[in-house]
Protein backbone atom coordinates (compact mmCIF):
# COMPACT_ATOMS: atom_id res chain seq x y z
CA UNK A 1 0.00 0.00 0.00
CA UNK A 2 2.76 2.19 0.54
CA UNK A 3 4.74 1.68 -2.40
CA UNK A 4 1.35 1.85 -4.50
CA UNK A 5 0.58 5.65 -2.83
CA UNK A 6 3.87 6.85 -3.38
CA UNK A 7 3.47 5.74 -6.94
CA UNK A 8 0.33 7.60 -7.45
CA UNK A 9 0.18 10.69 -9.33
CA UNK A 10 -3.11 12.07 -7.86
CA UNK A 11 -2.73 14.19 -4.68
CA UNK A 12 -6.02 13.20 -3.41
CA UNK A 13 -6.08 9.94 -4.13
CA UNK A 14 -2.55 10.02 -2.48
CA UNK A 15 -3.78 11.42 0.52
CA UNK A 16 -6.56 9.03 1.33
CA UNK A 17 -4.36 5.82 0.62
CA UNK A 18 -2.12 7.70 2.91
CA UNK A 19 -4.47 6.58 5.74
CA UNK A 20 -3.97 3.32 5.45
CA UNK A 21 -0.49 2.97 4.78
CA UNK A 22 1.95 2.36 7.37
CA UNK A 23 2.66 6.44 8.03
CA UNK A 24 -1.04 6.72 8.57
CA UNK A 25 -3.18 5.03 11.70
CA UNK A 26 -4.08 2.10 9.90
CA UNK A 27 -1.45 0.61 8.27
CA UNK A 28 -0.88 -1.65 10.74
CA UNK A 29 -4.31 -3.36 9.39
CA UNK A 30 -4.19 -3.49 5.83
CA UNK A 31 -0.71 -2.20 4.66
CA UNK A 32 1.98 -4.59 3.69
CA UNK A 33 4.16 -6.30 0.77
CA UNK A 34 1.37 -9.64 0.57
CA UNK A 35 -1.59 -11.23 2.40
CA UNK A 36 -0.65 -12.77 5.70
CA UNK A 37 -4.16 -13.89 6.23
CA UNK A 38 -3.51 -17.55 6.76
CA UNK A 39 -5.63 -21.03 5.50
CA UNK A 40 -6.08 -23.05 8.47
CA UNK A 41 -9.12 -24.87 8.85
CA UNK A 42 -10.07 -22.51 11.17
CA UNK A 43 -9.94 -18.73 11.30
CA UNK A 44 -10.80 -16.12 14.08
CA UNK A 45 -11.19 -11.80 14.01
CA UNK A 46 -11.30 -9.80 17.18
CA UNK A 47 -13.83 -7.09 16.10
CA UNK A 48 -13.97 -5.05 19.14
CA UNK A 49 -11.65 -2.38 18.28
CA UNK A 50 -12.70 -2.39 14.87
CA UNK A 51 -16.05 -1.91 15.08
CA UNK A 52 -15.45 1.65 17.34
CA UNK A 53 -13.70 3.23 14.35
CA UNK A 54 -15.69 5.67 12.23
CA UNK A 55 -16.89 4.30 8.75
CA UNK A 56 -13.23 5.77 7.19
CA UNK A 57 -11.31 2.60 9.34
CA UNK A 58 -13.67 -0.13 9.35
CA UNK A 59 -15.33 -0.02 6.31
CA UNK A 60 -12.21 -0.88 4.27
CA UNK A 61 -11.19 -3.46 6.51
CA UNK A 62 -14.54 -5.28 6.86
CA UNK A 63 -15.14 -5.36 3.47
CA UNK A 64 -11.69 -7.16 3.22
CA UNK A 65 -12.52 -9.43 5.34
CA UNK A 66 -16.08 -10.17 3.44
CA UNK A 67 -13.91 -10.81 0.19
CA UNK A 68 -11.75 -12.90 2.18
CA UNK A 69 -14.44 -15.12 3.77
CA UNK A 70 -16.43 -16.00 0.96
CA UNK A 71 -13.73 -16.58 -0.87
CA UNK A 72 -13.21 -19.50 1.23
CA UNK A 73 -15.95 -21.08 0.60
CA UNK A 74 -15.74 -23.86 -1.92
CA UNK A 75 -18.17 -26.17 -0.93
CA UNK A 76 -16.97 -28.19 1.67
CA UNK A 77 -19.35 -27.51 5.05
CA UNK A 78 -18.43 -24.33 6.48
CA UNK A 79 -19.87 -22.65 9.35
CA UNK A 80 -19.55 -18.72 9.77
CA UNK A 81 -19.55 -18.06 13.61
CA UNK A 82 -20.00 -14.61 14.70
CA UNK A 83 -20.28 -14.29 18.55
CA UNK A 84 -21.18 -11.24 20.29
CA UNK A 85 -23.86 -10.62 17.42
CA UNK A 86 -25.19 -7.73 18.93
CA UNK A 87 -22.27 -5.74 17.69
CA UNK A 88 -22.62 -6.82 14.45
CA UNK A 89 -26.18 -6.28 14.35
CA UNK A 90 -25.59 -2.57 15.65
CA UNK A 91 -23.12 -1.94 12.39
CA UNK A 92 -24.87 -1.12 9.24
CA UNK A 93 -22.69 -2.29 6.56
CA UNK A 94 -22.41 -5.71 8.54
CA UNK A 95 -26.19 -5.72 9.06
CA UNK A 96 -26.36 -5.17 5.58
CA UNK A 97 -23.57 -8.64 4.67
CA UNK A 98 -25.80 -10.40 7.51
CA UNK A 99 -29.02 -9.97 5.34
CA UNK A 100 -27.56 -11.46 2.61
CA UNK A 101 -25.51 -14.07 4.05
CA UNK A 102 -28.40 -15.28 5.82
CA UNK A 103 -30.43 -16.39 2.21
CA UNK A 104 -27.59 -16.89 0.40
CA UNK A 105 -24.89 -19.37 2.33
CA UNK A 106 -26.95 -22.31 2.31
CA UNK A 107 -26.47 -22.49 -1.57
CA UNK A 108 -22.93 -22.60 -0.55
CA UNK A 109 -22.97 -25.01 1.92
CA UNK A 110 -22.32 -22.91 4.47
CA UNK A 111 -24.17 -21.92 7.85
CA UNK A 112 -24.87 -18.49 9.62
CA UNK A 113 -24.57 -18.77 13.35
CA UNK A 114 -25.26 -15.36 15.34
CA UNK A 115 -24.77 -15.73 19.03
CA UNK A 116 -26.02 -13.09 21.85
CA UNK A 117 -27.19 -12.87 25.49
CA UNK A 118 -29.87 -10.65 24.82
CA UNK A 119 -32.77 -11.14 22.65
CA UNK A 120 -33.32 -7.47 22.50
CA UNK A 121 -30.33 -6.93 20.57
CA UNK A 122 -32.24 -9.04 17.81
CA UNK A 123 -35.93 -7.52 18.72
CA UNK A 124 -34.02 -4.19 17.58
CA UNK A 125 -31.84 -4.89 15.20
CA UNK A 126 -34.48 -4.13 12.34
CA UNK A 127 -33.64 -7.41 10.73
CA UNK A 128 -35.55 -9.64 12.88
CA UNK A 129 -37.61 -11.27 10.92
CA UNK A 130 -35.22 -11.97 8.16
CA UNK A 131 -32.87 -13.65 11.01
CA UNK A 132 -36.24 -15.91 12.03
CA UNK A 133 -37.05 -17.12 8.73
CA UNK A 134 -33.88 -17.78 7.50
CA UNK A 135 -32.19 -19.25 10.83
CA UNK A 136 -34.80 -22.59 11.15
CA UNK A 137 -32.32 -23.51 14.42
CA UNK A 138 -32.93 -21.20 17.52
CA UNK A 139 -30.95 -22.30 21.02
CA UNK A 140 -32.20 -20.44 23.68
CA UNK A 141 -30.90 -19.81 26.84
CA UNK A 142 -32.57 -19.12 30.46
CA UNK A 143 -33.86 -15.74 31.01
CA UNK A 144 -35.50 -15.00 34.50
CA UNK A 145 -37.02 -12.22 32.70
CA UNK A 146 -38.89 -14.19 30.10
CA UNK A 147 -42.43 -13.24 30.84
CA UNK A 148 -41.66 -9.28 30.87
CA UNK A 149 -43.49 -7.19 28.38
CA UNK A 150 -40.45 -6.92 25.78
CA UNK A 151 -38.98 -10.80 26.59
CA UNK A 152 -43.23 -12.33 25.74
CA UNK A 153 -43.63 -10.39 23.04
CA UNK A 154 -40.50 -11.81 21.00
CA UNK A 155 -40.46 -15.15 22.50
CA UNK A 156 -44.26 -14.97 21.32
CA UNK A 157 -42.90 -13.99 17.67
CA UNK A 158 -40.44 -17.06 17.91
CA UNK A 159 -43.97 -19.21 18.41
CA UNK A 160 -43.15 -20.24 22.17
CA UNK A 161 -46.04 -21.11 24.12
CA UNK A 162 -46.69 -20.84 27.83
CA UNK A 163 -45.59 -24.02 28.93
CA UNK A 164 -42.31 -23.38 27.41
CA UNK A 165 -41.79 -19.29 28.93
CA UNK A 166 -41.29 -21.37 31.75
CA UNK A 167 -39.19 -23.35 31.02
CA UNK A 168 -37.36 -20.86 29.81
CA UNK A 169 -38.06 -18.91 32.98
CA UNK A 170 -36.93 -21.62 35.54
CA UNK A 171 -33.77 -23.46 33.35
CA UNK A 172 -30.43 -23.03 35.01
CA UNK A 173 -28.03 -20.63 33.42
CA UNK A 174 -24.72 -22.60 31.67
CA UNK A 175 -26.63 -26.01 32.49
CA UNK A 176 -29.77 -25.97 30.22
CA UNK A 177 -30.70 -24.83 27.04
CA UNK A 178 -34.00 -24.96 25.02
CA UNK A 179 -33.52 -25.59 21.06
CA UNK A 180 -36.50 -25.26 18.38
CA UNK A 181 -36.00 -26.66 14.65
CA UNK A 182 -37.96 -28.08 11.84
CA UNK A 183 -37.40 -31.40 13.85
CA UNK A 184 -39.06 -30.19 16.95
CA UNK A 185 -38.50 -28.61 20.73
CA UNK A 186 -36.24 -30.08 23.43
CA UNK A 187 -35.16 -28.69 26.60
CA UNK A 188 -31.31 -29.79 27.13
CA UNK A 189 -29.31 -30.47 29.73
CA UNK A 190 -25.49 -30.49 29.13
CA UNK A 191 -25.36 -33.01 32.33
CA UNK A 192 -22.14 -31.45 33.47
CA UNK A 193 -21.50 -31.46 37.32
CA UNK A 194 -20.06 -28.59 39.15
CA UNK A 195 -16.93 -29.38 38.90
CA UNK A 196 -16.93 -29.76 35.09
CA UNK A 197 -19.31 -26.61 34.54
CA UNK A 198 -16.18 -24.69 36.60
CA UNK A 199 -14.13 -24.98 33.79
CA UNK A 200 -16.51 -24.71 31.00
CA UNK A 201 -18.77 -22.23 32.25
CA UNK A 202 -15.58 -19.73 32.60
CA UNK A 203 -16.97 -16.73 30.31
CA UNK A 204 -16.27 -12.80 30.24
CA UNK A 205 -13.44 -10.67 30.15
CA UNK A 206 -13.23 -10.40 34.28
CA UNK A 207 -13.16 -14.57 34.57
CA UNK A 208 -10.22 -14.87 32.15
CA UNK A 209 -8.08 -12.18 33.24
CA UNK A 210 -8.52 -13.87 36.50
CA UNK A 211 -7.67 -16.83 35.35
CA UNK A 212 -4.40 -15.35 34.09
CA UNK A 213 -3.37 -13.88 36.98
CA UNK A 214 -3.90 -17.32 38.77
CA UNK A 215 -1.92 -18.81 36.40
CA UNK A 216 0.97 -15.90 37.09
CA UNK A 217 0.72 -16.32 40.99
CA UNK A 218 0.18 -20.36 41.34
CA UNK A 219 2.35 -21.25 38.26
CA UNK A 220 1.39 -25.46 37.90
CA UNK A 221 -0.99 -25.62 41.19
CA UNK A 222 -3.71 -23.17 39.70
CA UNK A 223 -5.83 -25.53 38.72
CA UNK A 224 -6.37 -26.27 42.52
CA UNK A 225 -6.52 -22.85 43.80
CA UNK A 226 -8.83 -22.46 40.63
CA UNK A 227 -11.46 -25.39 42.53
CA UNK A 228 -11.02 -23.62 45.75
CA UNK A 229 -11.89 -20.24 44.72
CA UNK A 230 -15.04 -21.77 43.04
CA UNK A 231 -16.28 -23.47 46.64
CA UNK A 232 -14.97 -27.09 45.59
CA UNK A 233 -13.23 -27.19 48.22
CA UNK A 234 -12.82 -31.56 48.29
CA UNK A 235 -11.95 -31.62 44.23
CA UNK A 236 -9.45 -29.21 44.81
CA UNK A 237 -7.67 -31.21 47.87
CA UNK A 238 -7.83 -34.38 45.47
CA UNK A 239 -6.22 -32.56 42.58
CA UNK A 240 -3.41 -31.11 44.56
CA UNK A 241 -3.28 -35.20 45.85
CA UNK A 242 -2.96 -36.21 42.37
CA UNK A 243 0.25 -33.57 41.64
CA UNK A 244 2.21 -34.06 44.53
CA UNK A 245 2.10 -37.60 43.33
CA UNK A 246 3.32 -36.62 39.92
CA UNK A 247 5.36 -34.58 41.25
CA UNK A 248 7.17 -37.65 43.54
CA UNK A 249 6.95 -39.61 40.42
CA UNK A 250 8.79 -37.28 37.93
CA UNK A 251 11.18 -36.82 40.93
CA UNK A 252 12.02 -40.23 41.17
CA UNK A 253 12.24 -41.10 37.62
CA UNK A 254 14.77 -38.15 37.05
CA UNK A 255 17.08 -39.42 39.94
Amino acid sequence: MTEFSANVQNIEIREALHHFTVGGPLGSLLDADHDALGDGRMLAFETEHLLQLDERGAVPVLLYLFRRIEQRLDGSPTLILLDEAWSYLQHELFRERLKDWLKTMRRRNAAVVLATQQISDLANSGIADIVLENCATKILLPNSEARTPNSRAFYNQIGLNERELDLIELSIPKKHYYMTSNLGRRLVDLGVGRVALSWVGVNGREERKLVETMIGRHSHGWRTEWLRLKGLHEWANYLGSLENENEEISTWASA
